[in-house]
């Protein structure tokens, strides 16, 4: 019985990772990058080495504003990848790729030992592999953070679940607390781990009256404690107006964000959720109310509890980012997993019989598959330009003699936005460095006596 469910296991794991690696084939192509995040980690590494890259990022600080990123894991990560990130850009998202994998694989036997029926677990898990609202995250190397907290998290609440069950002693304790911790040092919106308790309590409200259940919550809470104490004059700083201006905390920007995470799976022509101030309001409010049609029928057909446990967990670790201005769609990473779970259920739930509720939930769930491929073009697209692009620029700058400092325009019609993610911090060019690039906006009076590189609408770059 235990070889059998095994070797079932093994080849559901199999299927998950096949339909990952061939679900985000086109990321894993890509042949350039989504922005500066991931090239300034190339550039440390490219001008200083990797342990002195290791030495500036993998450490803990407590920073000016809850912006500044104490993620000594994902850092680490990143620095490792920096050194393949030159001339293998395919390996580095084919890691990506394999990393949204390994979670896919997680969440699903985190599905088994809540009790979800084979079909909806593998069902949710395959929607999760190729869910909209985990592309970017996939997709964008420098998002690894929210990959690996997840990665970490999931493997926290596997053993816990394993404790709260009685079926391991004080191991499973400690590794609560380790897995917890390495996931708080991936990323700071793992403080919101303790949350997942919660699940323990919708499987069976019993759990509260266990020693085991609170001994692993206290595992999850007690890093998160430790680490929220140490940052807390940067959070405080931080709804201050403390630290970067996209990360000052306000109550005032709470509304707009829950707006905005609860359409975006089904805003299937929006790329970045910062763009969502661009969108039609009625298409906003369409897929706002699809959403909100999803949290109607899981709260008919399941109960209160099921319905209420649904919104709670889609915004846990949203709850960090709700306060800050800035709204991106690597964020619902995590939400993601709830809500492909959600989307599984209505559609294999119950025996197939052309329900509305399952109509309704097929209709939704081609929405989500579009938006999928919406975003993996846009990222392709996008990537090939940043690679034409600072092919471009090294070619150019090494014809000028590797100048110290140069402009660059982009031709009326071009992506100019491409200009300004592959320099912001930046002052390496190929391997030259320092080197001062500054963008110009092609309307602006052509007074500088610094040479000046034009990017035309196919991001070729040429010397004016």
């Amino acid at each position: 019985m235990w070889t059998a469910l095994r070797s079932r296991w093994a080849f559901d794991a199999l299927l998950i990772f096949l339909v990952t690696i061939l679900g985000m084939l086109l990321l894993i192509a890509n042949p350039g990058y989504f922005s500066h995040d991931e090239l300034q980690k190339l550039d440390h590494v490219g001008k200083y080495g990797f342990w002195h890259y290791i030495s500036s990022y993998v450490v803990l600080v407590k920073g000016e504003g809850f912006g500044t990123p104490v993620r000594p894991i994902s850092f680490f990560v990143q620095g490792v990848l920096a050194l393949a990130m030159k001339d293998y850009p395919v390996l580095v998202h084919f890691v990506d790729v394999l990393t949204h994998g390994t979670v896919a694989v997680l969440a699903y036997s985190a599905l088994l030992r809540f009790a979800a029926p084979r079909v909806v677990a593998l069902g949710a898990t395959i929607i999760f592999a190729l869910n909209p609202m985990a592309v970017i995250a996939v997709g964008w190397p420098a998002a690894l953070m929210d990959r690996w907290y997840v990665l970490f998290g999931t493997g926290a609440l596997l053993y816990a679940d394993s404790h709260v069950r009685g079926r391991s002693g004080w191991t499973a304790f400690g590794l609560i607390f380790v897995l917890t911790l390495a996931a708080i040092l991936s990323k700071e919106t793992a403080i919101m781990l303790p949350g997942l308790m919660l699940l323990f309590v919708l499987r069976e409200p019993s759990a509260l009256k266990s020693w085991r259940f609170w001994s692993a919550g206290a595992a999850m809470a007690l890093p998160a404690l430790t680490y929220i104490l140490y940052r807390l004059p940067a959070i405080l700083a931080s709804f201050e107006g403390g630290g970067s201006s996209s990360y000052i905390a306000s109550l005032g920007n709470i509304s707009h964000g829950l707006l905005v995470y609860l359409a975006y799976p089904f805003l299937v022509t929006l790329t970045e959720a910062v763009n969502w101030v661009f969108v039609s309001p009625v298409l906003l409010s369409a897929a706002l109310a699809t959403h909100l049609a999803i949290v109607a029928v899981l709260w008919r057909a399941a109960g209160w509890r099921v319905g209420s446990g649904y919104v709670f967990c889609y915004f846990l670790f949203l709850i960090p980012v709700l306060f800050i201005p800035i709204k991106a769609a690597h964020y619902l990473y995590a939400s993601s997993i709830f809500f492909s779970i959600a989307l599984s259920w209505m559609a294999l739930g119950t025996a197939w019989c052309f329900s509305p509720r399952q109509l309704f939930s097929c209709l939704a769930l081609m929405l989500v598959l579009l938006h999928t491929f919406v975003l993996q073009g846009f990222m392709y697209r996008l990537g090939s330009c940043m690679n034409t692009t600072m092919t471009g620029i090294e070619a150019a700058h090494m014809t000028l003699g590797k100048p110290e400092a140069f402009e660059m325009r982009a031709e009326p019609g071009a992506p100019a936005h491409v200009l300004h993610r592959l320099s912001t911090g930046r002052d390496k060019v190929g391997d030259s460095y320092p080197v001062r690039m500054r963008v110009v906006d092609w309307d602006e009076p052509w007074t500088s006596e610094l040479p000046v590189l034009i990017m035309d609408h196919r991001c070729r770059v040429y010397v004016k």
